[in-house]
């Protein structure tokens, strides 16, 4: 009887000081532009960003901005179908399956990477040297932000860049 008595006080001691976990399941219904979310990100000023197959999302913790392609609008995220994202000095970078994209908070607005035109953008990684480097199309790019010179490294496949930070 004692030993299950210091085990019931043990297991409310645990529940009363154990920090409780919440999640929130945003869905199409709650403003998402799609159910399948394929990248997620937290920029250093607290939005979330979601890569979704039908846009790219920005919650502020109650509303969601929705970014998508326009037709024409040069502009606009070059395609619907976000694959990563990723920050580096103070920009945030948009990985799509038709190139890479830089987003300007000021004008909400994104400017391709010419050397990403039509090439699918399969990950994103920086390193301390002020480098930018992606895979685009299976081939590794460094691109220097300080000077917006671009290196190829030609491999037949790269499915993730791990540096550490």
């Amino acid at each position: 009887m004692r030993v299950w008595l210091i085990l019931i006080f043990f297991l409310k001691f645990l529940s009363i000081n154990a920090q409780s976990q919440s999640f929130n399941h945003s869905r199409v219904e709650d403003g998402l532009s799609h159910n399948s979310v394929i990248s997620m990100l937290q920029d250093q000023r607290g939005f979330m960003w979601f890569g979704t197959k039908n846009g790219l999302n920005r919650f502020d913790g109650y509303n969601y901005k929705i970014f998508q392609h326009k037709p024409g609008d040069t502009n606009s995220v070059g395609s619907n179908f976000i694959r990563c994202l990723h920050e580096f000095k103070g920009a945030i970078w948009v990985g799509t399956d038709t190139g890479l994209f830089k987003y300007n908070e000021k004008m909400e607005s994104f400017s391709l990477i010419e050397s990403t035109k039509d090439q699918p953008i399969l990950d994103i990684e920086n390193d301390k040297k002020g480098n930018l480097w992606f895979v685009a199309a299976g081939n590794l790019h460094k691109r220097s932000l300080n000077s917006d010179k671009e290196e190829i490294y030609k491999q037949s496949y790269f499915s993730f860049i791990s540096t550490s930070k």
